[in-house]
């Protein structure tokens, strides 16, 4: 029997999410390992690296890897276009790399750039490799696939090759090395997945992705441009110390945050492309993942910045404390962050990248004049900027958004509201016990472990003891939906929520969120 749109989504989901749990963690202990082990300037050093290789990179993929999802139909000539741009498109910025690296180090006052720069060129080519076989599987919601790779390819390249070559001395190119290890093992697992035909191609049938992918190019330079802004700025204006720290920090509070928008993300791209034109299918499927969102990331964040010190201290060790002021509020951040960052698969899907295009180049004026200004305050200041510029990115998306699905900004205050008030309450309950903690002299990292536990146990008693006013009735539909593939305990909780919620609406029952 053929699986139900839902049905599909959710398996994609969840192994998206699967993958992002083993991957958080591994990286998360690796990251700490490594960050001991190296200190602030050789990840500033690379981060450096990275803002170049993120400015080409997307570039390099020219929107083929999202035309690939979002082609209504999809031929073989079409496939091989797509890789015989990305493979040139590779080559091309492997070669600029290279030739811009002095120019480069130089505007960043540090000659030990260039090196890191020209072993980690190679990178663009190395990913190229698996990009179109990434975009394949993605069509087909095989995300089983995509996180086995990415995992594993990760735990190769940091735990076999960056971590050993960190221990024996080889600094921030201990970083590259394990990039290229990763990136090559990734491709190779894609590829296997899906191979496709590597005879090149530039065939006329590929014009109808170039065009989408133009768009979608466009516009992620923006997001691109706007999500590092800040590192360039820090980097070029406080040195490579600085931006290790500042880029630490940054990554910290962004990689859970980006992990759970960007599974989500890819999931509904796949599933709202499907499902073009039904309206009410994706207002409510976007309201559930905003509740969704929000009843994970606002309590999870708010608590991690009531105890900024105490977080970065403790998994990195004191070398890292100058990094607690520039923590705060960037974990603030993220949780704006993600709410935007579920508008762009609508705009995407519904064929409005264009529309998306001009509110983030608007938003990167706007980080622009607030970058500017900051940075001539200090590092803390332009940390708080990105939490302003990220609001505003946030207000202007989600309005665009509100707009297409016919819904308002009371929708949206309905469904996160409840999420917003167990934030709130955890926050400050962690931030009286860090300081109770703190005050008896308890190491850093044992008094982590006892917060984490403890912020754990409050969102679960907010969840259980007030679910009618933090659970809306857009994501209770989608948990009932897929019920019968979560855990029992979980089941159990869900199909309860859903009868009282039917009971306070009289018997009437909800529609549904992604229609079979």
């Amino acid at each position: 029997m053929k699986k139900s749109l839902s049905s599909n989504a959710f398996s994609a989901l969840r192994w998206n999410y699967l993958g992002l749990m083993a991957r958080s963690a591994s990286s998360l202990i690796i990251g700490i390992v490594l960050a001991r082990l190296l200190g602030p300037k050789p990840f500033g050093e690379v981060a450096v690296a990275l803002l170049v290789l993120g400015l080409a990179g997307q570039v390099a993929d020219a929107g083929f890897g999202a035309a690939l999802v979002q082609a209504p139909e999809l031929s073989p000539k079409q496939i091989r276009v797509s890789f015989t741009v990305q493979m040139l498109a590779a080559l091309a910025l492997m070669g600029l790399t290279v030739v811009a690296a002095p120019w480069v180090a130089l505007s960043f006052h540090d000659a030990a750039i260039r090196p890191v720069l020209y072993a980690i060129a190679p990178l663009f080519v190395l990913q190229a490799l698996g990009q179109t076989s990434t975009g394949l599987l993605k069509r087909k919601l095989a995300f089983r696939a995509v996180q086995t790779a990415q995992v594993s390819s990760y735990l190769v390249g940091y735990l076999f090759v960056g971590i050993p070559a960190a221990y024996l001395g080889w600094g921030a190119l201990s970083l590259v090395a394990a990039q290229l290890v990763q990136a090559l093992t990734y491709s190779a697992q894609v590829y296997l997945r899906v191979r496709h035909s590597l005879v090149p191609s530039l065939d006329r049938s590929g014009a109808a992705l170039a065009g989408y992918g133009g768009k979608v190019t466009g516009t992620n330079l923006a997001n691109w441009s706007i999500s590092n802004l800040d590192n360039a700025v820090v980097g070029s204006s406080f040195g490579s110390v600085a931006l290790g720290l500042y880029s630490r920090a940054f990554n910290l509070a962004s990689s859970l945050g980006d992990g759970i928008t960007g599974s989500l993300q890819q999931v509904l791209f796949s599933g709202y492309s499907r499902a073009q034109g039904r309206t009410e299918v994706l207002r409510r499927t976007y309201l559930a993942s905003i509740a969704f969102v929000a009843v994970v990331m606002f309590p999870a964040f708010w608590s991690l910045a009531a105890c900024g010190k105490t977080v970065m201290v403790g998994l990195f060790g004191p070398k890292w404390s100058d990094a607690a002021p520039l923590f705060v509020p960037l974990a603030l951040a993220m949780p704006v962050h993600a709410v935007m960052g579920l508008s762009g698969p609508v705009l995407w899907a519904t064929n409005r990248v264009q529309q998306e295009l001009r509110l983030q180049l608007l938003t990167l004026v706007v980080a622009a004049v607030a970058f500017g200004i900051t940075t001539r305050l200090s590092v803390v200041a332009l940390a708080w900027a990105v939490l302003v510029v990220y609001g505003f990115r946030c207000w202007v998306m989600s309005r665009r958004v509100l707009g297409v699905i016919g819904a308002n900004w009371g929708d949206l205050l309905r469904v996160s509201k409840g999420a917003i008030g167990i934030a709130a309450v955890a926050s400050l309950a962690l931030s009286v016990t860090n300081r109770l903690l703190i005050g008896r002299g308890i190491r850093p990292a044992w008094s982590l472990c006892a917060l984490v536990v403890m912020g754990f146990c409050v969102w679960l008693a907010g969840i259980i003891g007030a679910a009618a006013r933090v659970l809306p009735p857009e994501l209770v539909e989608v948990g009932a939906r897929v019920s019968e593939n979560l855990p029992a305990v979980v089941r159990r909780f869900i199909d309860r929520a859903a009868a009282r919620q039917q009971y306070r609406h009289m018997g009437v029952r909800i529609p549904g969120v992604v229609a079979d």
